[in-house]
C-alpha cells in the first residue's frame, strides 16, 4: 500500500472541521504542552508542496557547517560538536560530520562512531549539575549536512518531559550564556578523554563558534 502526497492531504481534509480547520487533539491536554488548550485554534492545514524546495547548504559550497569547521568545542578527525545559542535548556549542543553527506548517506564506519560519540555525549550531558535527561533530535528538513541535536533538560521541570519540551526551549528565558559554557567545557573535555581529538573551547568560558 502506498500514499501519494495528495492521497495524504486529502485524508487529512475528509477530517477538518466546518472552519476547514482541525481540531485540537489529545495532545493539547498533556501537561506537557505549552499552551492552555482553551481557544486553541489550529492552523490551516497547508497542500502538499511537490517537488520539495531545495534544503540549505546542498552543495559544499554554500554550506555553513563546511566553512565553518575550525569552530566548535570539540572535534577530532571526523566529527565536531558545537554549542548551541543559550536557550531555555541548561546547555545544547550540535553534532557534526566532517564529511559533507546528509545523515542517511553516514557510511557504515561513520555511522558506527556517530553512535558511540551520541551515547557518550548524553551519558555526559545527564552527569552535568542539575541535568535530569538527555535529548537526542535529528530532523534534517532544514540543513543538507548531517547534524544531530543533544540538549540537558533541568532537573524537576516535568513540563518540559518528552517531544513537546522542544516547544518550551524559545518561549522559556535563555540560561546565562556562562552556564552552558561552562558545561560545553565539561562536555569538550569528557569527549577528549573517551575518543581524543582536540578542545576548542576556551577556559575562560567562551566557546569558538557559538552559534544556532
Amino acid at each position: 500500500m502506498e500514499l501519494t502526497p495528495t492521497q495524504y492531504y486529502e485524508r487529512v481534509l475528509a477530517h477538518v472541521g466546518p472552519d476547514g480547520r482541525l481540531g485540537p487533539q489529545e495532545t493539547a491536554a498533556w501537561t506537557t504542552f505549552p499552551y492552555e488548550p482553551e481557544n486553541l485554534r489550529v492552523r490551516v492545514f497547508d497542500p502538499p508542496v511537490v517537488p520539495e524546495p531545495e534544503r540549505r547548504g546542498v552543495a559544499a559550497a554554500d554550506c555553513s557547517t563546511c566553512s565553518s569547521w575550525d569552530r566548535g568545542i570539540w572535534r577530532n578527525e571526523r566529527f565536531r560538536v558545537s554549542l548551541m545559542d543559550p536557550s531555555g535548556v541548561p546547555v545544547e549542543v550540535l553534532l557534526t560530520i566532517r564529511e559533507h553527506v546528509d545523515f542517511t548517506e553516514l557510511g557504515d564506519g561513520d555511522a558506527a562512531e556517530q553512535g558511540q560519540l551520541l551515547v557518550h555525549l548524553a551519558r555526559l550531558v545527564e552527569h552535568l549539575p542539575y541535568v535530569a535527561r538527555a535529548h537526542v533530535d535529528r530532523w534534517g528538513d532544514g540543513s543538507y549536512h548531517s547534524h544531530v541535536f543533544v540538549s540537558g533538560r533541568p532537573e524537576g521541570q516535568l513540563q518540559l518531559r518528552g517531544t513537546l519540551g522542544v516547544l518550551w526551549w524559545d518561549i522559556l528565558p535563555a540560561v546565562p550564556a556562562e552556564l552552558a559554557a561552562g558545561y560545553a567545557r565539561t562536555l569538550a573535555r569528557g569527549l577528549c578523554e573517551r575518543f581524543g581529538g582536540e578542545v576548542l573551547i576556551e577556559d575562560d568560558g567562551d566557546p569558538d563558534g557559538a552559534h544556532r
